[in-house]
């Protein structure tokens, strides 16, 4: 079951990544239309040979994205779809394209996402949107994320691996010069890489890790680099495949996993969605990890790349620190991983950033990647990686001649840098936007939780049908879906699960509070509540050390938030 190997990528569009855009800015309609010429041009497959498209979200029509699209590009299509996810949408729209092809809806599709600026609208306002800040992070109303985490400072994405990693560090230990290899390995491919944003300026270990802290433990040089940019890549039917110029690029396996928007509820903040999504590919392209010649892994972190070659399956668990200092990661190396550079030396265009990817395994399976080409290139694995490590993607992509072989690289288990370079959230606004800190707004539902803060109580619910205590507040059961949902009052005592010390403010509401002692907090009940420590020293902070409520009015009295001390 699953994909049969009959859908191939054969046109593919680039844009090379900028740090400023010195073009004039232009509506994503408009970029969408040009990156799917450059694309089919590539292939020489004419406009009128498309019957198929995949989209992002694009700024110009909130609602019937794909419609829009179509139209303004002239698209009279069969099968058309809006992916929305995140940091995955590149892999998620190459195995959407090859699936549409293999029932018959398609037989040329068109992926693409551009990412460079728009124009701005006659007559806004001078304050720039203040949603731009949360990042991965939703403050609309309703949002659990603005009710339970932006207000304690978890928001955006930087906060959000750092305490996966510092968990990683509490379970299996740590390593920072092999984190920071991996950083440096992908710089020495960018090198060769003309068109990335760092090509030219190699780094050592030593630069990773005197780079600023940006959040505890991850340093500026291990976070990904934001540039303007875009990529579109042409999926078409085997027969029509054949005749295009390029070797064939076979979508043989796919993956895709998800269960949480926020890492804060995930049942192990070190079991990720690439896991399962990466052994789905793997089996339905009958490919074992021995038989890859690249891995073009999401790299929006360094921790990202490190569970991503555990959970994938190319070493144990707990033992990425030591595959990584036991390979060379370059193209030259016996472990190519992100041979372009690598997000974090090539640059993310934003969403289009895991497109790179996909270009890049596109480029060294049709050996085309110029000085960095590798001497054997038949099989690729490629993920992508939206969120927080919400929503995970896998692809298998070969060239047709691909032949096994025996195992080699993985086992199968089941300027000089620049401080220029800007972390995933920033630390300071536009001026004339307002800072006001985020407070949460109760909803029916949360009520309750709220009241008893201001009651000094610790009030969370337990369903009446599983027994399973939930947090946050719901209307259903996460785990039987039961609406029979009870209030009770618990001691709010717990232990610390996770942590991380923002050097820089997560936002700028926060900066008053930087250091911002970020926690992740098991209560004794089992549920995870995403806070703020209080009055404990830095060095004295331990995963697993004991907590204790604190109920801590907000300024102006609105709201009552809650916060832990060491018990």
């Amino acid at each position: 079951m699953g994909l049969a190997g009959n859908a191939a990528i054969v046109g593919l569009a680039e844009w090379k990544p900028e740090r400023k855009y010195a073009g004039e800015p232009r509506f994503t309609i408009e970029q969408y239309a040009e990156l799917a010429r450059l694309a089919l041009e590539d292939a020489q497959i004419e406009a009128r040979e498309v019957d198929g498209l995949v989209t992002a979200r694009i700024g110009e029509s909130s609602n019937f994205v794909p419609a829009t699209v179509a139209e303004y590009c002239g698209f009279a299509v069969n099968f058309a779809e809006l992916v929305d996810l995140g940091g995955a949408n590149a892999v998620g729209m190459v195995w959407r394209a090859a699936a549409a092809i293999e029932l018959g809806l398609a037989n040329v599709v068109v992926c693409a996402i551009p990412a460079r600026p728009t124009p701005r609208r006659p007559g806004a306002s001078d304050i720039p949107d203040s949603r731009w800040l949360f990042g991965a992070s939703s403050p609309e109303y309703g949002s659990p994320q603005a009710e339970f985490e932006i207000p304690y400072g978890h928001l955006a994405q930087n906060a959000g691996y750092a305490l996966i990693a510092q968990r990683y560090a509490a379970v299996h230990g740590y390593d920072a010069r092999a984190m920071a290899k991996i950083a440096v390995d992908q710089r020495t491919n960018a090198c060769a890489n003309p068109e990335a944003i760092f090509y030219g300026q190699p780094i050592t270990a030593d630069d990773v890790l005197a780079s600023k802290l940006v959040a505890d433990p991850l340093h500026l040089l291990e976070i990904v680099m934001p540039v303007h940019g875009g990529h579109a890549v042409v999926v078409a039917r085997r027969e029509r495949a054949t005749r295009t110029p390029h070797r064939p690029v076979w979508i043989r396996g796919c993956g895709e996993h998800l269960a949480i928007k926020s890492p804060s509820y995930a049942k192990d903040l070190l079991a990720t969605p690439v896991g399962p999504a990466s052994e789905l590919a793997f089996r339905m392209a009958g490919v074992g990890r021995n038989e890859i010649d690249l891995a073009c892994i999401y790299d929006c972190y360094t921790i990202t790349v490190l569970l991503t070659l555990e959970d994938a399956g190319f070493c144990k668990k707990g033992e990425g620190l030591a595959f990584v200092r036991d390979h060379d990661l370059t193209y030259r190396g016996d472990f190519p991983l992100n041979t372009h550079g690598g997000q974090l030396s090539y640059g993310q265009a934003g969403a289009a950033g895991g497109m790179s990817q996909v270009g890049e395994a596109v480029r060294q399976i049709r050996h085309a990647a110029g000085t960095r080409q590798l001497t054997r290139c038949d099989t690729a694995y490629v993920s992508g990686t939206g969120g927080v490590m919400s929503e995970q993607s896998a692809l298998i992509l070969r060239g047709e001649c691909a032949r096994p072989r025996g195992p080699q690289r993985g086992t199968s288990h089941g300027r000089t840098f620049s401080e220029e370079r800007t972390s995933m959230s920033s630390t300071s606004a536009p001026a004339g936007l307002p800072l006001r800190k985020p407070l949460p707004l109760a909803t029916a539902t949360s009520r309750p939780f709220w009241e008893g803060l201001r009651r000094g109580e610790v009030r969370i619910q337990r369903c009446e049908a599983c027994r399973a205590w939930v947090f946050y507040p719901r209307s259903n059961c996460p785990s039987c879906l039961s609406q029979k949902l009870a209030w009770q009052t618990v001691s709010g005592a717990g232990r610390l699960h996770s942590f991380t010390i923002a050097r820089l403010p997560t936002a700028p509401f926060f900066a008053d509070e930087v250091p911002q002692l970020l926690a992740l907090v098991e209560l004794d009940e089992g549920v995870r509540i995403p806070s703020t420590l209080v009055g404990v020293a830095e060095d004295a902070i331990e995963i697993g050390m004991r907590l204790v409520p604190v109920f801590e009015p907000t300024q102006g009295g609105e709201s009552v938030l809650l916060r832990f001390t060491k018990a």
